[in-house]
């Protein structure tokens, strides 16, 4: 509708292109018009991801009251039954259950979220953990276990700042 291009990154030399669009160049300087844009798409991803899945259980843990109430509207409105909004800090030890994919903003480094997320890995977790710059990045990546994971850092470009995806997953 806005004539906004697919959301591209480059793997291994290669033009990716997922199914979802770029946000428009005016919420990249207005911080009201990002938020405005975050939560359409949030509420489109979810809801593409329901769709596609409706049997898959999502879970999304947050500490934030207010935020949770956000999830938890949007998670009704969209009637997605199959999502579980949990209002508590992440601990080690905890007893959340076991995931396919654990995905985390950047709170932790690298090394710190999948110690607190040990509990909750299977044989083939992967870990999609949005980050900021690539220097933080790879000295974070240092402190996993090279003899049991790969990785790979997914470049963003969603305007001036350093935005990456990283995917971590058992070899």
């Amino acid at each position: 509708v806005l004539g906004l291009l697919p959301f591209t990154y480059e793997k291994q030399g290669k033009k990716t292109n997922l199914g979802y669009l770029q946000a428009p160049e005016d919420a990249m300087e207005d911080s009201e018009i990002m938020r405005e844009w975050a939560n359409k798409a949030f509420g489109a991803a979810i809801r593409a991801a329901a769709k596609k899945k409706p049997k898959n259980k999502t879970y999304l843990l947050e500490s934030s009251a207010k935020k949770c109430y956000f999830l938890r509207t949007v998670a009704d409105k969209l009637s997605l039954n199959n999502t579980t909004i949990i209002n508590e800090k992440i601990k080690t030890k905890n007893t959340l259950g076991k995931f396919d994919i654990i995905t985390a903003r950047a709170f932790a480094s690298i090394k710190n979220i999948m110690d607190l997320t040990q509990n909750n890995t299977k044989n083939k977790t992967k870990y999609v953990l949005l980050k900021g710059r690539e220097q933080t990045i790879k000295q974070e990546l240092t402190d996993i276990n090279k003899n049991t994971h790969i990785y790979e850092i997914i470049k963003q470009r969603l305007g001036p700042e350093e935005r990456h995806v990283v995917l971590i997953k058992e070899k």
